[in-house]
C-alpha cells in the first residue's frame, strides 16, 4: 500500500541521518533537542522509536539495524551504571579492548566509552568522572587510543604466528579482541601503499615476517618507495 511504502521511505531516512550520527560520534545517545546539519529533527524520530518498541510489535530487523549503531533502548541507565559494567570487564579481562559487538542486553559497552572520550573533548566530564576512568586505564586520547589499538593488532599477529608456524591467516579469524586479522593486515598494506602508514610500523610486520611491506624500485606520488602489494595468503 502507499501509506506503507511512504512510512518505509520515512524509516529509512530517519535511519540514515542516525548512521551518519553514530559514525561521526562513535555513539547513539542523541541529545534532547539535537537537529542534524540537514535540519532533520533526529532527537525526534530516536524517541518515537523508543515508543514505539516500549508499545510491542517493533520489527526485529529494524531493531537489529538499529543495535548494530549503537541505539539506546531505554535511557534509565545513568553514568555510575555503565561505569560499574565497564569496571567490572577490566577486572575481568584486565583491559578496555571491549569488542563492538559485546552487549549488556541491548547496550554495546564500546560505544559508551567512545562517548566519554568524546564528552571528555568537549569538557562535559567531571574531575571525579576522569579520575575513575583513569584508574582502569582508560585512554582519553584518540592518537593515544589509535597506538594503542596499533599495537595490540601487531601482537595479535605475533601471537597468530608463534601458535601457528605461519601468516596464513583465514579470512574470518579473529583476535581475541574479536577483531579480522586478515582485514586489519589488509588496510595496513594500503595504508603503507598510500604513504599513510608509518615506517616503523612497516618495518615491525616486515622483521616478523609480513609479506607485502618489501620496498621495491616504484615510487609513489610523495617520491618515496612503495610496497610490492603482495595479495595475502590465506588457509584453503
Amino acid at each position: 500500500m502507499i501509506w506503507e511504502s511512504r512510512f518505509s521511505t520515512a524509516w529509512e531516512k530517519g535511519f540514515a541521518e542516525a548512521e551518519r550520527f553514530f559514525r561521526r560520534e562513535g555513539h547513539l545517545e542523541v541529545p534532547s533537542g539535537y537537529i542534524a546539519p540537514s535540519g532533520y529533527k533526529l532527537s525526534v524520530w530516536i524517541l518515537e522509536q523508543r515508543w514505539k518498541a516500549k508499545k510491542g510489535g517493533y520489527p526485529s530487523k529494524r531493531r537489529e539495524r538499529l543495535d548494530a549503531i549503537g541505539m539506546v533502548w531505554s535511557m534509565s541507565a545513568d553514568w555510575d551504571t555503565r561505569y560499574e559494567q565497564v569496571k567490572a570487564y577490566y577486572e575481568e579481562h584486565g583491559n578496555l579492548e571491549i569488542p563492538d559487538d559485546y552487549m549488556i542486553g541491548s547496550f554495546r559497552l564500546a560505544n559508551w566509552l567512545k562517548r566519554q572520550r568524546a564528552d571528555f573533548q568537549n569538557g562535559k566530564l567531571t574531575a571525579e568522572q576522569v579520575e575513575l576512568l583513569q584508574q582502569i586505564g582508560f585512554s582519553f586520547s584518540r592518537k593515544q587510543r589509535n597506538a594503542e589499538c596499533w599495537q595490540k593488532s601487531f601482537e595479535e599477529v605475533k601471537k597468530y604466528l608463534r601458535e601457528h608456524g605461519d601468516l596464513k591467516i583465514p579470512k574470518k579469524y579473529k583476535g581475541s579482541s574479536g577483531q579480522l586479522l586478515y582485514t586489519w593486515l589488509f588496510r595496513q598494506r594500503k595504508a603503507w601503499r598510500d604513504g599513510k602508514l608509518d615506517g616503523s610500523r612497516a618495518r615491525q610486520l616486515r622483521d616478523l615476517g609480513v609479506d607485502g611491506f618489501e620496498e621495491i624500485s616504484q615510487t609513489s606520488k610523495t617520491g618515496r618507495k612503495v610496497i610490492n602489494t603482495v595479495g595475502i595468503r590465506t588457509a584453503n
